[in-house]
């Protein structure tokens, strides 16, 4: 915001093409900056809509399989201790 005298202006902020959004949603996702994804920069948002929803499943699929592991892999009795410790560092 921007302050003339007594009145406050709100400052304008320019609108992203539905292509930027989709770009930006998708570094969000990715926890990358969006200039690291120029590369994808020509897809169109339903393009990069369906390479996000596609990220979503691929991460969803890993978070299972690792979760799986992992109850494999800890002792019975080890696993309230350590996977507690485990979600509350994320």
């Amino acid at each position: 915001m921007v302050e003339h005298g007594n009145e406050p202006q709100i400052k304008e902020t320019p609108q992203l093409s539905p292509e930027q959004q989709a770009l930006q949603k998708l570094a969000i996702e990715l926890h990358r900056p969006p200039q690291s994804l120029t590369a994808f920069s020509h897809l169109t948002a339903d393009q990069l809509a369906w390479l996000s929803a596609r990220v979503e499943l691929i991460c969803m699929r890993e978070d299972t399989r690792l979760r799986a592991e992992l109850h494999h892999a800890i002792p019975r009795f080890l696993r309230p201790l350590l996977l507690g410790r485990l979600r509350s560092s994320l």
